[in-house]
Parts: C-alpha cells; sequence; structure tokens
C-alpha cells in the first residue's frame, strides 16, 4: 500500500458558446481546482506490467462564468466548494525497478451543492445579480455536477 503527499487536480468542465446567424449571445466556462490525498496498491502481473488500485479524497474549488452578449458584454462569475471523492484502476508497464508508466481509469464524485456570485452584476445600471447571492433557478440552488469517468497517465517513481 502506498501512501502519497497531497497533490492537485484541475478539471476545466461546461465550456460552450450560444450562437445565432454568426453572432456569439452566451458563453459558458467552469474548472474545479481540487486538492487531495492519494492512498494506492500497486501488484505485480510480471516482471514487467503491473496493476493498480486506489483513491482519492479532498476538496475541490469551483469557479465559473456565464457571459451575455447584448449590447455589450455583461459577465456574472460564481464559485462554490465541495468533496472530491476518487475511485481507480490501471495497468502499466515497469520501465526500469524505479520508474513505472501506465493508463488509469475511474470515477470522480464532486457536486457543488450551490455556487455563489463573486461579484455585483448589473444590466443598464440594475443590479440583476448581488455578490454572494445564491445562483438559483425556480427558488432552488442550481448545482454544479463535476462528476464523471475518468482516464489518465500514471506514471511512478519508487525509491
Amino acid at each position: 500500500m502506498n501512501i502519497f503527499p497531497p497533490f492537485i487536480e484541475y478539471l476545466s468542465a461546461f465550456q460552450g458558446n450560444l450562437v445565432e446567424n454568426g453572432t456569439k449571445l452566451l458563453s459558458l466556462d467552469f474548472s474545479l481546482l481540487s486538492l487531495m490525498g492519494y492512498l494506492s496498491y500497486k501488484g505485480m502481473i510480471t516482471r514487467e506490467i503491473y496493476w493498480t488500485v486506489g483513491t482519492s479524497a479532498g476538496w475541490g474549488w469551483a469557479s465559473g462564468q456565464q457571459t451575455i452578449y447584448l449590447s455589450g458584454e455583461i459577465a456574472a462569475p460564481f464559485a462554490g466548494q465541495t468533496l472530491v471523492w476518487n475511485v481507480d484502476g490501471g495497468l502499466g508497464y515497469q520501465i526500469t525497478p524505479q520508474i513505472g508508466i501506465g493508463i488509469v481509469a475511474g470515477y470522480r464524485l464532486a457536486n457543488v451543492s450551490e455556487m455563489k456570485a463573486t461579484k455585483d452584476v448589473s444590466i443598464m445600471g440594475i443590479t440583476i445579480l448581488k455578490e454572494g447571492e445564491v445562483i438559483e433557478e425556480n427558488g432552488n440552488a442550481v448545482p454544479f455536477n463535476f462528476s464523471g469517468f475518468k482516464v489518465g497517465l500514471d506514471v511512478n517513481f519508487t525509491f
């Protein structure tokens, strides 16, 4: 069993533009930055081929922005926090006794239950969103779900 020092994971998601007749009307850009600890187990299939299973957990900071392009540019930035948990497994090749490389696949659980505006947003002098206000739809907080399947590259060093 291996316990690794904390690591940082960055996920960029929910990016897109709404375009009509060649004119951009709306853009979205959201991301999640996580600081996590990792626990794993590595087993050898042959002298060179290995398998791994692991889990990581930590805290994530989500941020995002919705920009509306109507007679100018109106940007509404949001932020929130959540617990982040990953589980994964993989296969790899031991290049030397100290260095291995492989692929991992797994699942990330990271659901931000609410995001809050990080600044006041005004249109034509009228404040439509105040800093600290929870982003809502029909009176309910809008969750931002960064959960899902993931695939990555595994590079490990043994000392």
